[in-house]
């Protein structure tokens, strides 16, 4: 599995609320895993060692949910990397997808 490109608009100081829809081919909603969890880990220092968590919201459907306070988000700083880990099975974590926070939101 290839990890996904992430686009993330997060302010510093402002709450976050970040939130994807699993869809089939035809663009239909699907279910996430049964029991799946997921996590936002933040590399702020350059060593590729995760510095923030940020848990999920409980997945129960096909949106996987993530709120940030402001005071989580004023931790993440300009170009960090961010990642999105899912937790599905025995295997454990398994990177999803990669980012950045970005200088400039669309």
């Amino acid at each position: 599995m290839c990890v996904a490109k992430l686009d993330l608009c997060v302010y510093p100081g402002f709450p976050f609320d970040g939130n994807t829809q699993l869809q089939d081919g035809a663009g239909n909603p699907v279910n996430w895993p049964s029991g799946m969890t997921a996590r936002m880990r933040v590399i702020t220092d350059g060593t590729g060692s995760e510095v923030l968590l940020f848990d999920s919201e409980p997945i129960t459907d096909s949106w996987l949910l993530f709120h940030l306070t402001g005071a989580d988000t004023v931790q993440i700083p300009q170009r960090a990397e961010i990642w999105i880990d899912l937790n599905y099975d025995a295997a454990g974590w398994r990177p999803w997808a990669l980012g950045r926070r970005g200088a400039v939101c669309r």
